[in-house]
């Protein structure tokens, strides 16, 4: 893929964002790429290759946003990205599992938000002849994005969509005092992410995971010998474990409940669902 992008756009600065998402985890890969593509320049094209239906009928995407370019299947992995444009953070409601709702990262289609636009890569003139069926990356995917680093329009692509697959993420839910979350993302050191962001919750007496209670927030993975809670970089909620995985510590994975107590002076301004 390399090869071709400074095949078809020598100097181009080629920059990895990482080869460690699990494989055919596009849940995994769709937070990564969210996180770190925040951080680039306007005019980047991001190119993700998470693909478990690659040379099915999926269809491949460049998607032309506000932040940059991304190219790369339509098959959810640019779902968070497309969170930062729409004004409901998730594509569903309701909790995991219960009755009459989605399950978690369960692909779902979703009306591209106004800030974005979206174009199927249906026009061989701008791939790599021939095409494999097993590695689009190379073949579509990587001369793609080097045509768009060389200045072809993404109309110039294919055709227009304004539907795409996005991964269903629930809300938080709140219950009196109590705000139920999930873990939805777990990183390289075992800390668990949560789907919880600041707006969700006000002053934290206690978060608990698989009957592990942790008292208060933290500032730093330092703030405690064992468990913390605190907010990552990432700007969600989660849990830690000093020099240590807290996914294997408290025994918790992805899909795993978290539940955040409020404080008696949160909950004081707060209107709780019954």
């Amino acid at each position: 893929m390399k090869g071709v992008l400074l095949e078809l756009c020598p100097g181009v600065t080629v920059v990895d964002i990482s080869h460690e998402v699990p494989p055919h985890d596009v849940a995994h890969g769709a937070f990564v790429l969210d996180f770190a593509s925040r951080h680039f320049p306007p005019e980047a094209v991001h190119v993700a290759v998470v693909d478990p239906g690659v040379g099915s009928d999926r269809r491949p995407l460049v998607v032309v946003t506000p932040d940059g370019a991304f190219v790369g299947p339509d098959n959810g992995l640019f779902g968070y990205v497309f969170e930062r444009y729409s004004e409901d953070r998730t594509s569903g409601s309701g909790e995991p599992g219960a009755p009459g709702t989605r399950r978690l990262f369960e692909p779902v289609t979703a009306s591209l938000p106004d800030a974005c636009q979206a174009f199927v890569l249906d026009n061989p003139e701008f791939w790599l002849e021939p095409v494999s069926d097993t590695f689009h990356g190379r073949d579509i995917f990587a001369p793609v994005a080097g045509h768009l680093a060389n200045g072809v329009k993404p109309s110039d692509l294919g055709a227009r969509v304004y539907e795409v697959l996005t991964l269903w993420v629930p809300r938080p839910v709140r219950r009196g005092a109590l705000v139920h979350g999930t873990v939805v993302y777990v990183d390289r050191f075992g800390n668990l992410v949560s789907n919880m962001r600041p707006a969700d919750f006000e002053a934290v007496e206690y978060v608990e995971v698989r009957g592990t209670r942790i008292e208060g927030p933290g500032h730093s993975y330092q703030d405690s010998p064992g468990p913390v809670t605190l907010v990552g970089s990432h700007g969600y909620l989660e849990i830690a474990f000093r020099e240590g995985s807290a996914a294997e510590q408290i025994d918790a994975k992805v899909g795993t409940e978290i539940v955040l107590s409020e404080s008696v002076r949160a909950q004081v301004s707060l209107k709780a669902e019954p």
